[in-house]
C-alpha cells in the first residue's frame, strides 16, 4: 500500500504541474517538480515501484523473491531509467536542478 501511495502521489504531483509522467519522453519534461511528495524523494514512483515488489515477494513468501526481485528492481531503474534521468534534468535545469540534488535524497 505505502508503494501504491508514492506510486499515485508524484503521477499526481507532476499532473498538477502539468508536466510529463511518461519516463520514455524525459525529453518533455517542461517543470522541475520540487512540491509535494517530491520535498522528501527524487523519485517516488520508482521507490514506489520497488516497495510493491516488496510487497509482492513478501505476500507471496518468498524472502529469495523479495530481496533478488527488489534490488534487481532497484538496480536496472537506477541503472537504465533515474541516472539518464539526472543527465537529462541537469542539461535542462542546471544550476536548480543541482540545487535540488544536493538537498532531496535520490530514494529515502
Amino acid at each position: 500500500g505505502v508503494g501504491i501511495g508514492l506510486g499515485v502521489a508524484g503521477i499526481v504531483t507532476f499532473s498538477r504541474v502539468g508536466t510529463t509522467v511518461d519516463p520514455h519522453r524525459i525529453e518533455n519534461a517542461s517543470i522541475l517538480v520540487t512540491e509535494g511528495i517530491y520535498r522528501f524523494t527524487r523519485n517516488p514512483m520508482y521507490l514506489g515501484l520497488v516497495l510493491v515488489c516488496a510487497g509482492w515477494g513478501i505476500r507471496l513468501g518468498s524472502v529469495v523473491g523479495t530481496v533478488v526481485g527488489s534490488a534487481l528492481l532497484f538496480g536496472v531503474l537506477r541503472q537504465f531509467q533515474i541516472i539518464p534521468e539526472e543527465r537529462m534534468m541537469t542539461e535542462r535545469f542546471g544550476e536548480t536542478y543541482e540545487r535540488y540534488r544536493a538537498s532531496v535524497r535520490r530514494w529515502i
